[in-house]
Formats: C-alpha cells, sequence, structure tokens
C-alpha cells in the first residue's frame, strides 16, 4: 500500500512561501480549482502573491503494512514528523528513502503583460481585469465600472 500526495508551495517575489499538503497528485487544472477555490489556499489569494511561484511536488509514501491512516491524519503526523526532524538537524519526511519524487511542474501566479504595464497590484484591480483571468485565481471583490470612471 502507498500514500499519494502532493506539495504545493507557493513563493511571493518577496515574503515567505506557504507550503500546503495536498492529497493525490493535482494537474495544473486541479491545481487551478484548489487555488480558486480551497479555504486552505486563502492565504495566496492575496494581492501580493502576483507573480508567486508555485511549485507542485508528487510523492509516492511506500506504506509498510497492510492498514494507514486516513490521508488528514497522515498530513498531521507528517508535518510533526517535520518539525521534530528540523530540531534535530534531520531531514524532512519528503526525502526519507521510504518517499520518492515522482514528479513535479511550476506553474505562475503572473498578470498579463498588459495588466502589469498599467500597474494592477490591488485585488480590486485583479477584479477590474478584462484581459487575462488572473482575477480566476484570487478572490477578489469585484468594482464594476472603476477602469471606465478612472480613464
Amino acid at each position: 500500500m502507498s500514500l499519494l500526495f502532493s506539495t504545493v508551495t507557493v513563493t511571493p517575489k518577496q515574503g515567505a512561501a506557504v507550503t500546503i499538503l495536498e492529497s493525490g497528485h493535482p494537474d495544473e487544472y486541479d491545481l487551478r480549482e484548489l487555488l480558486r477555490g480551497e479555504a486552505r489556499y486563502a492565504p495566496v489569494r492575496r494581492a501580493e502573491y502576483h507573480g508567486a511561484a508555485v511549485q507542485v511536488r508528487q510523492y509516492r509514501f511506500f506504506v509498510k503494512g497492510p492498514d494507514w491512516l486516513a490521508e488528514r491524519d497522515s498530513f498531521a503526523l507528517i508535518h510533526a514528523y517535520d518539525e521534530l526532524a528540523l530540531r534535530h538537524g534531520e531531514r524532512p519526511f519528503v526525502q526519507r528513502k521510504d518517499v520518492k519524487l515522482l514528479e513535479q511542474y511550476t506553474i505562475s501566479l503572473d498578470l498579463c503583460g498588459l495588466c502589469a504595464h498599467r500597474g494592477m497590484l490591488t485585488m480590486a484591480d485583479v477584479g477590474c481585469c478584462n484581459c487575462c483571468d488572473a482575477g480566476e485565481f484570487f478572490d477578489p471583490e469585484h468594482h464594476a465600472g472603476e477602469e471606465a470612471a478612472a480613464g
């Protein structure tokens, strides 16, 4: 038996990276859905994460024995393992011999060139964008008509 899981690390251009454990192996489409709607991804739906790199690393943990904890419980154990490993100078869980990196990919949460040129940096700006789909990644409050009024 094995446990398939992924680490999703969102690294802004400035500031601390956020890493989220995900059950299974989300492809790019699944990842975009998770970024858009899952509550645990809310911390990265802020303006400072525009242009952030999102790296997905997909793993398989080869479980010894027929029984294994539920995935959410296993994530709590992985976090606890990593905290203890860090405290004692050991390698993190994903670097164990019984955990194998299967695949990885990276996407970017960039605004399109036109938006970047126009200086669209706030969540309200992203909500008004009609030239790219950046607004789909975040949870902006839409301000219809602001661009026309400002123009």
